[in-house]
């Protein structure tokens, strides 16, 4: 490829640096994939290529830049006072601005060949006022340089201001920002509507650069803005608001060179633009996920080579059951050995959160485990429902070693009820069809087929199964689950997860978000279906009442450690200021009140 070839690949990015920094701000600082882009390009392009046919082609550009605005005010408007999703938003706008623009084009495309430029303007002034004679070409170039250039200047300043940090604070977290009495609404349109004013500044630049505006030219806007933002980005566009504005304008240019090689070598064909386009945007969007899965893939060969075998891997699980390890003859239903696992290895922010973490529980056993804050009750739990690979050691569940299987697979054998009663249910199902949907997936091999979810045979055990409650739910079976209250959802996501029988269940303070009454119920529960069920059970809790009260054993953890196993027969004549000494014993230090509900 030439370097003329290069020169005009660099500039046409240049014309527009402009839409991929209206993406960047709609799409990294508000986070909202605004779909008017397409629109708004189109007639930014077809204003300025009217009022330069008019004979005002300075006038265009900005009049092309306060057009594209207002279709980002209207597209803001549908959002916010319509409440309409931002995506469909978007379409709306995008679909009526084709409209618009035939109309201000007067018809499908307009030529500029005898038109006045505003890059001739510019010829002009640096022949008469520097002494330069630039070319076509150049001075088209340096007219996007210098736009650009300004208004990225203008841009980085703005949000420095108050106003562009409630703009910042609006995408990062809006109920913060309407909890500061910001107006969030506004913050939303007018953020949208810069954004499509500088995508249709790009559009008026692109249609003097190439000297004709049409109907069709805003098609597939989107895409090339969105990849050129995220080219931007692996030159540094996300260490801050300045540098991804100018990354943004630098993966433009990147995205074109990058097509015009392509071309140069014969590798796609003009018709092949848009296909690559949308190749390019996905590649550099799925590639974190695809390093994370290869990452993930290594660490579970890695683990695999380095995990004991054959009788070695029995004698180490025999010596890992410790404290608590099933009587001769009965075999334990939950084997932790030696899990430990480090988050940020290897960077400033390294902390290990399980150092070595052993547990064994026989079949039925209910445990209830305390610690501070940090202790690493939460992570264990999630180490061993699936959410990540641990460091080290094995997890084995119902005889079978599931240290290496991802979530969705141990979640057959290892239930878990969260303490936000929103996570465990879906609250646009119904009550029947939540419990049904778990119900029919613990059948069988796990997996949904096409049998009918809501026979009437499964019905009537359902009811069966939500009047065992106590609640009252199996009169509100076509109620949808986000009405009931959270004591009444807790005790839906309860039952989904023990419906099954599962080999474990997992207990993240699952009453702490609930008012006393309903706590009380739910736990009362708790331990009716553990117990009817023979589940083996792990209980976080801060409550140290129901630590000494609830279950079988007392676990005790701090900096990542199992510290303590209390087991029933020891507890038996513990107190609540026992199980303190015990705990300021064995880490010596105090559990803060502040941590820890005293509550008998």
């Amino acid at each position: 490829m030439t370097l003329s070839l290069l020169f005009d690949a660099a500039n046409l990015g240049l014309q527009y640096g402009l839409l991929a920094v209206g993406v960047f701000l709609s799409f990294r600082i508000l986070q909202v994939p605004d779909l008017t882009v397409d629109g708004s390009f189109c007639l930014g392009m077809a204003v300025a290529a009217v009022m330069s046919v008019a004979g005002h082609p300075v006038a265009g550009l900005v009049c092309g830049a306060l057009a594209g605005g207002l279709a980002g005010v209207v597209t803001g408007f549908l959002m916010t006072k319509a409440r309409i999703n931002p995506l469909l938003a978007g379409i709306i706008t995008m679909t009526g601005l084709y409209t618009v623009n035939i109309t201000v084009l007067g018809g499908p495309n307009v030529s500029l060949i005898s038109a006045p430029k505003a890059y001739a303007s510019l010829q002009g002034l640096a022949s008469s006022a520097l002494g330069l004679t630039l070319d076509k070409d150049m001075a088209r170039f340096v007219l996007a340089l210098l736009v650009t250039a300004v208004v990225i200047a203008l841009l980085a300043l703005f949000f420095r201001t108050e106003l562009g940090l409630s703009v910042r604070a609006t995408g990062d977290n809006e109920s913060m920002v309407r909890a500061s009495s910001i107006n969030a609404d506004a913050m939303k349109v007018g953020t949208i509507a810069l954004s499509n004013a500088m995508v249709g500044l790009s559009g008026a630049l692109l249609a003097q650069y190439q000297g004709f505006a049409d109907v069709s030219s805003g098609s597939g806007m989107i895409v090339i803005g969105l990849a050129s933002v995220i080219i931007g980005e692996l030159f540094g566009g996300r260490r801050s608001v300045t540098a991804g504005l100018v990354c943004a304008v630098v993966g433009s240019v990147v995205y074109r060179v990058i097509i015009q090689v392509a071309l140069s070598l014969d590798v796609l064909n003009a018709n092949s633009l848009k296909l690559v386009s949308a190749v390019i945007v996905a590649l550099f969007l799925a590639a974190p996920a695809f390093a994370s899965s290869v990452r993930r893939s290594r660490q579970r060969h890695a683990r695999r080579r380095q995990a004991p075998a054959g009788p070695d891997a029995d004698a180490a699980r025999a010596e890992a059951q410790g404290a608590g390890a099933p009587e001769a003859g009965e075999p334990a239903m939950v084997e932790v050995r030696d899990v430990t696992k480090t988050f940020g290895a290897g960077t400033a922010l390294e902390h290990e959160v399980l150092r070595g973490v052993s547990l064994t529980l026989r079949p039925g056993e209910f445990a209830c485990m305390i610690g501070s804050n940090g202790a690493g009750k939460s992570t264990l739990l999630n180490a061993i429902a699936g959410e990540f690979l641990t460091d080290g050691g094995s997890i084995v569940v119902g005889g079978r070693d599931v240290t290496f299987d991802p979530d969705f697979r141990r979640a057959r054998s290892v239930s878990r009820v969260f303490q936000d009663p929103m996570r465990g249910t879906s609250p646009n199902l119904t009550v029947a069809e939540n419990v049904a949907l778990a119900y029919l997936r613990s059948r069988g091999n796990g997996h949904a087929d096409l049998r009918f979810a809501m026979s009437k045979s499964n019905r009537a055990f359902i009811r069966e199964q939500l009047a065992g409650l106590g609640f009252g739910l199996e009169e509100r079976l076509d109620d949808k689950v986000g009405l009931l209250s959270g004591g009444q959802r807790q005790a839906v996501s309860l039952l989904m997860c023990t419906i099954g029988s599962p080999d474990l269940l997992l207990l993240d303070e699952h009453t702490a978000a609930l008012d006393p009454l309903a706590a009380e119920r739910v736990m009362q529960l708790t331990q009716r279906i553990v117990r009817e069920r023979g589940i083996a059970t792990v209980m976080v809790t801060h409550n140290m009442g129901q630590a000494l009260s609830v279950g079988d054993r007392t676990l005790v953890m701090d900096e990542g450690r199992i510290v303590a196993d209390v087991s029933s027969a020891e507890r038996a004549g513990m107190g609540v200021d026992d199980l303190l000494a015990l705990y300021r014993s064995r880490t010596g230090e105090e559990l803060d009140s502040d941590e820890v509900l005293l509550s008998e």
